[in-house]
């Protein structure tokens, strides 16, 4: 007899209000709880070049932080990367997100927990809009969430658009 082995379930898109918390930098409804995770102790590792640049910070008892190389950028969680660049685009309340960033700079951005009934997710948001992007689109603005609920797969979400087509709804 073969011991069971359990496997991760696999994720499902998550609920608009916790990526309209991320966005908002507040919990957007009353089951949503807005948390900002101070971070502090980064550690930088790397030098920019050939070898890329690292920065993370403990949250508990797991890892969060960013990796750059070849200007293409991972958010890391629990010694694990997801690609930035490959993040799943979300639509929110009708309005269909613009193309993913490849890469952000770590300074630039918050980071926060959201968290919806059992669901769990990490924040990655702009608090200054694209601000420091250096693409111009200074309307725009980015978030990405990660969904770190126990017992699911992690996937790596994004919405990128003007959050003025969004709060006027």
């Amino acid at each position: 007899m073969y011991p069971f082995i359990g496997f991760a379930q696999p994720t499902q898109a998550p609920e608009e209000s916790a990526m309209l918390s991320c966005l908002l930098a507040k919990s957007s409804g009353e089951d949503t709880r807005y948390k900002n995770i101070s971070v502090r102790n980064v550690r930088i590792r790397g030098d920019n070049s050939s070898n890329g640049m690292s920065y993370s910070f403990p949250y508990g008892e797991k890892m969060l932080g960013y990796f750059e190389k070849f200007g293409k950028g991972d958010v890391l969680f629990n010694e694990k990367n997801y690609s930035v660049q490959q993040s799943l685009p979300l639509t929110l309340l009708d309005t269909l997100a613009a193309a993913p960033l490849g890469k952000f700079d770590f300074s630039m951005v918050g980071w926060a927990e959201v968290d919806i009934g059992e669901r769990q997710y990490l924040c990655i948001n702009f608090p200054f809009g694209s601000a420091g992007l250096g693409n111009g689109e200074r309307d725009l603005t980015y978030a990405f969430i990660l969904d770190i609920t126990e017992g699911q797969t992690p996937v790596l979400y994004s919405w990128a658009g003007d959050l003025r087509a969004l709060t006027a709804k």
